[in-house]
């Protein structure tokens, strides 16, 4: 029994030193998070604007890591498939979004949506695909191309 609480504990230890880990000092920004994307545009105002592309929406907040290591990625990935398709970035914590966010049911960032040109949500494409740009262009060639 002693050697089940130990390892409870150690367990425990170990989790908390791996999710609480400050974030490293990369030069990423604390602030708000730079964009390639019209910055401040809704999605009604990107299908209004680009109605016959489909829409990739990156939901995130300022303060997240992930997002902050996602964005840049997006950014590079949107100079190749911005013909292709119209990228939004969304503000998470700002409350005239709460109605998509409710909608998409969104539940972490950074979340980001492959939305068509009949402005439905067909797929969230996972964390991992958005973390490594070759995963990502890989995934955005497949949804792209069909």
């Amino acid at each position: 029994m002693k050697h089940v609480i130990s390892l409870a504990m150690l367990l425990f230890a170990l989790l908390g030193w791996v999710f609480f880990q400050p974030m490293p000092a990369d030069g990423l920004s604390q602030g708000p998070l730079p964009s390639v994307y019209d910055p401040g545009i809704t999605l009604n105002q990107a299908i209004k604007k680009t109605p016959d592309k489909p829409i990739l929406l990156e939901v995130y907040v300022d303060w997240c890591g992930y997002c902050q290591k996602a964005t840049p990625i997006l950014n590079t990935v949107s100079k190749t498939y911005g013909d292709r398709l119209t990228f939004v970035m969304m503000n998470a914590e700002r409350t005239d979004n709460s109605k998509i966010l409710n909608q998409f049911r969104v539940r972490g960032y950074p979340s980001v949506y492959f939305i068509d040109t009949n402005h439905r949500l067909l797929y969230k494409i996972p964390n991992h695909y958005v973390l490594d740009s070759t995963m990502l262009a890989a995934e955005l060639e497949g949804l792209t191309s069909q």
